[in-house]
């Protein structure tokens, strides 16, 4: 016969066939192929998504169509495994967490016993918190001086969340989405406030430049004594910037109506743009007045004249004993 006699192993579509079962040194050829081409990549700037792509595409169809005829011994499985983890993991912590690239690496002292610290951001070590690290990686800002405006202890949180909104301006006021463009040119146009019915709305017409939303604030606003607050945004923000820190029960009180008097005001808004339904300034007002009556009532005051003074215009019982802190 015209044929030369061969041996095992000999190459068929990319695969070694053999009589016997696939030995690590049968594999040699897959381990180098995927070799090859990490070290190729590892000389490109790729991202983390881009890393994993390759992997996903490449480098696992190449691992799958061996696994797929063979298989394979399993210290081949963990060295392939390992390959791609490492290649996987090179620089990704610094691509998702640049931070860390500022971070000194530990030395590691032989025959030590190990120990966990934390190095905080004033450079002190201390025992190791989430909470801590944390702090120490997120971006800060600056403390405002109306943060005890919003958060206090006797707060209604999801009124005190709508305020910090009001005031970072980040409502969907229609001046805002007429910026994003957002919807056609026609409604953009059109725009009106829904509660007075004139030019678009925006937090500074909202609160309380809006005749309807005036007209609110004035009747809730004689329940308690703002001193120099008017109707204008800036006037409230001096007020809040004097009297964040203060923990009187009259302040307190200030603090809880307006924002509360924000929340229904948007809430009114709101529904007028989107379900027809409207109230008139007396039956809002109330609604605000009876809300916050009902938030004063959980406090525990003791007797003095002045809390009674404050019971008496609120029309709560004297005999309530009430604490505000």
């Amino acid at each position: 016969m015209p044929f030369q006699e061969g041996s095992l192993p000999v190459r068929y579509l990319g695969v070694p066939l053999i009589s016997s079962r696939l030995a690590a040194r049968d594999c040699k050829s897959l381990v180098e192929r995927i070799e090859k081409r990490i070290d190729n990549w590892m000389t490109k700037s790729l991202s983390f998504a881009g890393r994993l792509q390759l992997i996903n595409s490449v480098l696992a169809a190449m691992y799958s169509y061996w696994a797929s005829v063979f298989m394979l011994p399993n210290g081949v499985i963990k060295d392939l495994e390992k390959r791609l983890r490492s290649f996987l993991w090179n620089g990704a912590w610094y691509d998702l967490f640049p931070v860390l690239i500022d971070v000194n690496v530990p030395q590691i002292i032989p025959d030590a016993e190990d120990w966990l610290h934390w190095k905080d951001t004033d450079g002190r070590f201390q025992d190791f918190k989430t909470g801590e690290a944390w702090n120490s990686l997120r971006h800060r800002e600056g403390k405002v001086f109306w943060v005890n405006a919003v958060w206090f202890s006797q707060c209604i949180p999801r009124h005190s969340f709508h305020l910090w909104l009001v005031i970072k301006n980040k409502l969907k006021t229609q001046d805002r989405m007429a910026d994003w463009e957002a919807g056609s040119a026609t409604n953009l146009r059109v725009m009106c406030c829904p509660l007075c019915k004139h030019d678009r709305d925006s937090r500074d017409h909202l609160f309380f430049q809006c005749p309807y939303s005036s007209e609110v604030w004035g009747l809730v606003r004689k329940m308690v004594d703002m001193g120099s607050a008017t109707d204008s945004w800036s006037s409230i923000m001096l007020w809040m910037e004097l009297n964040a820190h203060s923990k009187t029960l009259d302040h307190i009180i200030c603090k809880i109506l307006l924002a509360a008097t924000t929340y229904f005001i948007w809430q009114e808004r709101n529904s007028r743009l989107f379900s027809q339904i409207q109230r008139k300034t007396c039956d809002l007002s109330k609604i605000i007045i009876d809300t916050v009556r009902l938030r004063i009532m959980g406090f525990k005051l003791g007797g003095e004249p002045k809390h009674r003074k404050t019971l008496e215009t609120w029309l709560i019982s004297k005999n309530m004993e009430l604490d505000p802190g």
